[in-house]
């Protein structure tokens, strides 16, 4: 592997996933999303589940699978070219594929043998493991948690493993992570964000990473965000923006609140709730469907009468206690959809 990795960013326009089952009305998951990592940046896909993090990760990495009819559309280019686009960039799924009993460095040679041809293994594999900050562990077995017999690394390394197996298969100056922080404990996915704010500076390789729940400390090392909504974007730009963005639309983030669990709680869909009240002061056309469902639930409760209206005052109490128990993260840019 060289030492320098060719720079490149990623742009996607109005990407549009929609399920058409045979039976049953059909179902938008991505709704016309378009967005952009830079080279040397993390850019980071947030929002509350169900919000389409995953399928945009798996749309632009080319590995969308669906198990009823779907329609796929939209344009992913790499450094503005369309053709070959997925095949550059490096996908790291949730799930690890490595072999347990191969140490580290083991792993990344014979990577580095079966996919650079006419390039000496054991010197991309050296290069991967400085770069990704595995040369400690180097000649470690990589293990198996399953395995109480079995074991290796640690969550956080396997990651990281994974990570430098993709770079060094993909040639890629992009990198697409879906949750790489997922199941690590706060420690170990702290280090995993480390290391992928460090590739993308150091390696001028733009990294775009789905997050679920980062922890202020994370939030700190990204550069760009990216809110979804019910699969539609809300806000896009640098992270240090989005908080004010969010305050000057009356959504300010209080006192000794992480921002970003603030954020992910206005936007969560929660049809009657808070977030879903707060949503619907957003200027974007998050509106629609969930707007619609929210007035008829509303003319419901007021022909139900007085016992309607008080299940749906103490409903609405309860979804406000939640709301300010809640934490928050986050970073927000500067313009909405």
């Amino acid at each position: 592997m060289h030492d320098a990795m060719a720079s490149s960013s990623l742009e996607y326009e109005r990407i549009t996933f929609v399920l058409r089952p045979r039976r049953g009305p059909r179902r938008v998951i991505l709704d016309a999303v378009s967005g952009r990592a830079a080279a040397a940046q993390t850019t980071a896909l947030m929002g509350p589940s169900g919000s389409g993090k995953t399928t945009l990760i798996h749309a632009l990495a080319g590995t969308l699978r669906s198990r009823v009819p779907a329609e796929l559309s939209g344009a992913v280019r790499v450094d503005g070219e369309p053709a070959g686009a997925r095949r550059r960039c490096a996908v790291v799924g949730q799930e690890d594929a490595l072999f347990p009993l191969f140490t580290v460095r083991e792993t990344l040679t014979l990577c580095a043998a079966l996919t650079r041809r006419g390039e000496d293994p054991d010197r991309v594999a050296e290069a991967t493991l400085r770069r990704l900050g595995l040369a400690k562990v180097a000649e470690t077995r990589v293990g198996d948690p399953s395995e109480p017999l079995l074991r290796g690394v640690s969550g956080g390394e396997r990651r990281r493993l994974s990570i430098g197996c993709e770079l060094i298969a993909s040639r890629g100056g992009v990198v697409l992570l879906d949750e790489p922080t997922s199941s690590l404990d706060a420690y170990q996915a702290l280090s995993v964000a480390r290391s992928l704010s460090g590739l993308a500076r150091e390696s001028r390789v733009a990294v775009l990473l789905s997050v679920h729940q980062p922890r202020a400390e994370i939030c700190l090392l990204l550069d760009e965000l990216q809110l979804l909504s019910r699969g539609r974007v809300v806000y896009s730009g640098p992270f240090a923006a989005a908080e004010p963005w969010f305050a000057a639309l009356g959504h300010a983030v209080p006192p000794r609140f992480n921002a970003m669990d603030f954020l992910l709680d206005v936007l969560a869909v929660d049809d009657g709730g808070e977030g879903s009240r707060a949503r619907r002061r957003l200027p974007t056309s998050l509106g629609g469907a969930a707007a619609r469902r929210s007035r008829g639930a509303a003319r419901r409760r007021r022909r139900s009468g007085p016992r309607g209206r008080a299940r749906a005052g103490s409903s609405r109490c309860a979804g406000s206690r939640i709301a300010r128990s809640s934490a928050s993260r986050g970073r927000p840019s500067s313009s909405s959809p």
